[in-house]
């Protein structure tokens, strides 16, 4: 238990004590079934590998508030971007487009806007394209940087669930103990 609490102490210290409390609750119950302690152990497995299941399970379901599972969200695709080289190519292509192609249309459709209103930005040309069709194209672009974040958060869940599934679940453990 003192090597699993170790492996736990980047969880916030509450959920660490109940998830150390539930561990040994199963203990005791299979004990008390009659299981010998060291066949129980065995089933719940390395304390690293339980620790980084619990660790995981946290980020894809976390127990708490909105803002937490936003940041519960951030952490779980920052670990999904360092795990992978292609995920990182995908984030940074994907969250590239976003931003750019998001603020482009913005500033597209105040400079249309402005240009149609007779202001002129200095340094800013149009190129004879009609500002109607400058603010018309602003909202198309921000269509695409809006659907690139959708595609980002999709393959981000996509990966989430794909590691969900190769990892060792605490449940699955828990349940064979």
């Amino acid at each position: 238990m003192a090597t699993f609490g170790a492996a736990m102490m980047g969880i916030d210290a509450a959920e660490r004590a109940a998830i150390e409390q539930e561990i040994r609750s199963h203990i005791a119950e299979a004990t008390a079934a009659g299981k010998p302690l060291e066949d129980v152990l065995e089933a719940l497995g390395p304390a690293e590998a339980l620790a980084r299941a619990y660790a995981v399970e946290l980020l894809m379901n976390p127990r708490n508030t909105r803002i937490r599972s936003v940041v519960a969200f951030l952490k779980l695709a920052a670990t999904v971007v360092v795990a992978s080289f292609a995920t990182l190519i995908v984030a940074t292509i994907l969250g590239s487009v976003g931003i750019t192609f998001t603020a482009s249309g913005l500033a597209f459709i105040m400079v249309g806007m402005l240009e149609t209103s007779g202001i002129h930005l200095p340094g800013v040309e149009l190129n004879g394209v009609p500002p109607g069709w400058v603010v018309a194209s602003g909202p198309l672009m921000i269509v695409i940087g809006l659907a690139a974040f959708v595609l980002l958060r999709s393959y981000i869940r996509l990966v989430g669930r794909a590691m969900r599934k190769r990892l060792p679940r605490a449940g699955n453990q828990l349940a064979r103990a």
